[in-house]
């Protein structure tokens, strides 16, 4: 995956330990096509992957949501040209690599490493792209954890697979401890310049969530099959198959935040409906 990061240079940067991803769709492709030309330093083979529409986005300062304002200094097609222009006339500044990723449609949430030449410290970020036509239309950096260990966000990770199976068994009781008291649920919104979904109108505190997932696992229970995923700090991303009692299957795409061992925040990313 790749990743044009506040600190600039950090973007070429990689962990020893890191092992580049596989791409298993033209989507993911079109990311590590991204990762490979930060590498090489090649600025044509990185605009190549670019839209001219492109926009990048900082992280967010507000807890709560996802996504930040578009960068001043690499936020557009242009930017992008310029600095890199200049950047990469020296070569290499380090290593990038796409560690994870995990795709729904046109959206790929991507796991990134990157280090600094002759440095060891390993930063580890979460980055959505929206790649349509072949081409990256937006660039959301979500979440960034400094010097990153191997099991950085295995907690996380683990409170989110007992999530799923809570969801598989329709154990209401399991499924609502793992949220925090005062968590919040965005629903999905296909909105292609906004990252992630607004606030639900039908869980708006922990009373009208209880009532709503008990509901829903009385009415409708279905099989919950957890497909891929992976963690960076306390950002875990899920994708999930979900089969009905009457057949229907559809996929999702989230993003949880954990803290403290609970879900504060869940945001519904995308949806695509199997049969």
């Amino acid at each position: 995956m790749r990743l044009f990061a506040l600190p600039f240079l950090l973007l070429f940067a990689s962990p020893a330990f890191a092992v580049e991803a596989t791409a298993d769709n033209a989507e993911e492709a079109v990311v590590l096509k991204d990762s490979a030309a930060l590498n090489a330093a090649d600025v044509d083979a990185l605009l190549a992957v670019l839209s001219p529409s492109l926009r990048i986005y900082k992280r967010p300062t507000d807890p709560h949501a996802l996504a930040g304002p578009q960068s001043d200094k690499i936020g557009t097609y242009e930017q992008v040209r310029d600095f890199f222009g200049e950047t990469f006339k020296q070569g290499p500044q380090g290593r990038h690599d796409v560690r994870a990723m995990v795709s729904l449609g046109d959206l790929v949430l991507a796991q990134v490493e990157f280090r600094l030449p002759n440095e060891t410290a390993v930063t580890r970020q979460l980055t959505a792209f929206r790649v349509r036509n072949g081409l990256i239309e937006a660039i959301w950096h979500v979440a960034r954890v400094e010097n990153a260990t191997e099991d950085s966000g295995q907690a996380a990770q683990d409170v989110i697979r007992r999530f799923n199976a809570a969801a598989d068994r329709s154990d209401a009781d399991a499924f609502l401890a793992l949220f925090s008291p005062e968590a919040r649920n965005f629903h999905f919104r296909n909105a292609p310049d906004v990252l992630g979904g607004g606030p639900s109108k039908s869980i708006v505190d922990a009373a009208s969530r209880e009532r709503v997932f008990r509901t829903m696992f009385a009415e409708r229970p279905a099989r919950i099959e957890a497909l891929d995923g992976f963690a960076v700090g306390e950002f875990v991303v899920s994708h999930d198959r979900a089969t009905q009692k009457d057949g229907a299957v559809n996929e999702g795409l989230s993003i949880y935040r954990v803290q403290n061992g609970l879900i504060v925040d869940d945001w519904y990313m995308a949806e695509r409906k199997v049969k």
